[in-house]
């Protein structure tokens, strides 16, 4: 009659006996595993936007984030009480001014109930660029929507209170020296 072996020992004859080609199995796999997420990590950055963004796009988007980062409402109503010389070139400097302090006020109340909804302002990158262009001979466009470059951006957010929105803006270049001023814009969180 064969002696029957305890568990313990068992264990330890299927240790000792199979225990190095197991070793080197699970060693091989975890280092598979750890070669193939390192390279699935390599060449992409959240710093960088994942859609090519004119320069100085760029640099209105990290000015118009970066006040939204600090909460800076003052430079976020610089930013968006911009006035488009086909709106205001005939009207008077009183009138402009109303639409400038009215466009201030209007943007200071979204971005305080989008901080209330949302949180703080986390992260960003850019979803979608579409540029056009409407020439100064192009009278109706001209008229209708300013002359000049027309950038539409859509960025993809992350705010503080795990939410996810989008922000889209409609800039408007209207010479080559000036910088972008913001025609419209819209937020809006998915439910």
């Amino acid at each position: 009659m064969p002696l029957m072996e305890t568990p313990e020992a068992h264990m330890t004859r299927c240790t000792t006996k199979n225990g190095t080609s197991l070793n080197r199995t699970l060693c091989t796999a975890a280092l598979g595993l750890f070669l193939g997420l390192l390279c699935f990590g390599c060449g992409s950055s959240t710093s960088k936007p994942t859609t090519p963004v004119p320069p100085d796009c760029q640099v209105f988007l990290d000015s118009f984030f970066d006040a939204l980062k600090t909460k800076d409402v003052a430079k976020i109503q610089e930013l968006s009480s911009y006035v488009p010389a086909f709106q205001s070139r005939d009207l008077p400097e009183e009138s402009l001014n109303m639409i400038r302090e009215s466009k201030k006020t209007l943007n200071a109340d979204v971005f305080e109930k989008m901080f209330a909804q949302a949180g703080s302002f986390k992260s960003y990158s850019v979803a979608a660029v579409n540029i056009s262009t409407v020439a100064v001979d192009n009278v109706a466009a001209a008229n209708a929507m300013g002359a000049g470059i027309h950038v539409e951006i859509v960025c993809k957010t992350r705010f503080s209170k795990k939410k996810n929105a989008r922000i889209g803006f409609h800039l408007l270049k209207e010479t080559d020296e000036s910088g972008y001023g913001i025609l419209a814009w819209k937020y809006q969180v998915p439910l």
